[in-house]
């Protein structure tokens, strides 16, 4: 059974100085997970981190994306994959893409979201796993990564405006 995430933040910004710094996200946004990266297709190795009961829960993650594509004048998004490094047949895969849209000129806003699915493994076991526990685990990671995401491309997008 796939399992959908929807996570979004709006930042201060406007879409034209984000789309800038988006068309370098894989670099300047992800940071250092996208460091050794190879041209078009990036691959990369990073850190997942999600809270559970008030514990920090990170897991080793093998990061792949591929090139920036506009939607539109006003949207764009970077397909991200990623997998378990250990044990990739225990954890599920995540499917999906960072994207940006204009929301407003005045005052200047865009929304980043990530939009994403994953299947969890190990059949109905997997299933039940991600039901009482797997899922929140997932959002959480989903909402960490995406908060910092969006907090780069604002910083770098009103540094590119002054």
């Amino acid at each position: 059974m796939e399992r959908n995430l929807y996570e979004y933040r709006d930042i201060a910004a406007a879409y034209n100085a984000v789309a800038a710094t988006f068309s370098d996200l894989q670099e300047q946004v992800l940071g250092p997970v996208m460091e050794h990266a190879a041209e078009q297709s990036k691959v990369a190795t990073a850190e997942l981190h999600s809270e559970i009961a008030g514990f920090e829960v990170g897991r080793d993650i093998t990061v792949v994306t591929g090139p920036v594509k506009e939607l539109s004048p006003q949207a764009m998004h970077l397909p991200v994959h990623w997998t378990s490094t250990r044990s990739p047949a225990l954890f599920p895969a995540m499917e999906g893409v960072i994207e940006i849209s204009a929301q407003s000129d005045s005052p200047p806003r865009t929304q980043v979201a990530f939009i994403g699915h994953y299947t969890p493994p190990l059949g109905a076991v997997g299933s039940l796993g991600d039901a009482l526990i797997g899922h929140t685990v997932a959002a959480k990671a989903i909402t960490h990564l995406l908060e910092d995401v969006a907090t780069r491309l604002e910083s770098a997008a009103q540094s590119r405006a002054t």
